[in-house]
């Protein structure tokens, strides 16, 4: 269980840095990040999903080389994985080109449809498998976001100004997102009866006290005060919420086992 939370986490923070670096570039002054962090997010992308695969196989006994192409294209999660990984290469690629802004969405929506059907999504149907897809969308873009503005403090005060619209934009969607997600996997409002339960308990704390974070960071953005202290500490706090979510991803849930 903890290797597979680990590939989880690998992917979910793949795509945070390929994800949120290229929504970055849309609106950072200076057009950062450059390719390097969009790479080591695309590898992380594909290792996680290849540990992901292997370690899923090895659980259900299939440890014979032609069971990888068959688990890939015969099942819902083996073709989410290729979906991830189509994603992944388009993205890159659009980053590199400097593809048209629309070709760069449908790219990323790709990843994100893949990445939307591992975990819980795969059990469910299109709808469910969208809501995921658009949940972690919002948070690859808030912290790939948060992770641009640690890495590169020039122009660091003018970014953060342009980064605060499309931050609330994405505490909107991982709100609404969030609570319909919950209600759907848990059965009703989260209790600590069971494990799942307990874990989006925590989740919800972690959000609640980045969002006290952020809105202090930006308190002291308006005050033309040094933010980062306040800028280090939401990553920080971004960081747990997405090893939490790895977790709540392998945890079975009350409503469906």
């Amino acid at each position: 269980m903890s290797l597979l939370l680990l590939a989880k986490w690998l992917i979910y923070l793949g795509a945070a840095l390929l994800v949120g670096g290229v929504a970055a570039r849309s609106w950072r002054p200076d057009g950062q990040p450059g390719m390097r962090p969009l790479a080591l997010g695309a590898g992380l992308l594909l290792a996680g999903s290849a540990a992901q695969v292997l370690l899923t196989l090895h659980a259900l006994g299939y440890l014979t080389l032609p069971d990888v192409p068959a688990y890939l294209q015969q099942t819902v999660p083996g073709r989410a994985v290729l979906t991830l990984l189509l994603g992944t290469a388009l993205l890159l690629a659009g980053a590199l080109a400097r593809w048209p802004t629309w070709l760069c969405l449908a790219a990323a929506g790709t990843l994100l449809w893949g990445l939307g059907g591992l975990g819980h999504g795969a059990t469910h149907g299109p709808s469910v498998r969208l809501l995921h897809a658009v949940h972690a969308g919002a948070m690859a873009v808030w912290l790939g976001g948060v992770l641009t503005l640690v890495s590169r403090p020039e122009e660091r005060l003018p970014a953060l100004a342009r980064f605060g619209p499309v931050a609330t934009v994405c505490v909107l969607v991982l709100g609404v997102t969030g609570v319909v997600a919950s209600w759907e996997h848990a059965g009703g409002m989260p209790t600590t009866d069971s494990r799942y339960g307990r874990v989006l308990l925590l989740k919800l704390a972690f959000v609640g006290a980045v969002l006290v974070v952020a809105g202090l960071l930006r308190r002291s953005l308006a005050r033309q005060r040094r933010v980062d202290a306040w800028l280090g500490l939401e990553l920080a706090l971004l960081s747990l919420i997405l090893a939490v979510t790895a977790s709540l991803s392998v945890t079975p849930t009350p409503a469906h086992g």
